[in-house]
């Protein structure tokens, strides 16, 4: 599940396995929730059908009857998201005795150029859109190698104020929920999980990184 919305294996007549996001109407009661999960299936419509995007696209949306709550249908992934990845290698690492390492570069290079696109095509975007949120949680790698990005949920337009953010992976201006968020409080983040990729070490031990957190 996600923080606003529960996320099922549904299965199609013809047998065809798929992943369906419900909005969660008990856990997510503000309309400030709701807005953020009909921008999240929006920015999918747009950008999924985009191979540069690196993004899931939304294969088809609807209003669930009984309880008005909002869903859409994405393809079902299988795989790791980047943070499991890390959390691997730190036990790895622990139970050989080893320094703590990061990736190996080569993967570090594959995983990066995908994700710049992603944010590249985000910016791109006729609103200028930040994504706000990026972390290794939000990175998924599925079986067959390919990266995605995730969560696009509480993307805000350029100049906007940003509504929500993550401790030690979020700019400082995103945390403090400031006004005039721009492209730079994304490349903060880059940063952050760059930092992370490359030594093993969590980016709560970057020095000067935003501690508000929200």
């Amino acid at each position: 599940r996600s923080n606003m919305a529960e996320i099922y294996r549904a299965r199609d007549a013809a047998g065809a396995v798929f992943a369906a996001k419900v909005f969660d109407i008990y856990q997510s009661k503000t309309e400030l929730a709701r807005r953020a999960f009909e921008l999240e299936m929006k920015l999918m419509q747009q950008l999924g059908p985009r191979p540069e995007a690196h993004v899931l696209d939304c294969l088809e949306s609807g209003v669930e009857d009984s309880e008005n709550a909002p869903y859409f249908i994405m393809r079902l992934l299988e795989g790791r998201d980047l943070d499991l990845i890390l959390k691997a290698a730190e036990r790895h690492s622990h139970e050989n005795s080893g320094p703590r390492r990061g990736l190996a570069l080569p993967d570090i290079k594959a995983i990066y150029d995908v994700i710049l696109q992603a944010v590249e095509c985000l910016h791109a975007h006729e609103a200028g859109y930040i994504h706000c949120d990026l972390k290794p949680s939000n990175i998924f790698i599925d079986r067959f190698g390919t990266v995605f990005l995730l969560d696009l949920g509480i993307v805000v337009k350029r100049g906007d104020k940003a509504e929500f953010g993550t401790t030690y992976y979020s700019a400082p201006e995103v945390l403090a929920l400031r006004s005039g968020i721009d492209f730079p409080a994304d490349v903060y983040s880059l940063g952050a999980i760059l930092f992370e990729v490359l030594t093993g070490r969590g980016a709560k031990y970057l020095v000067g990184h935003g501690t508000e957190a929200q």
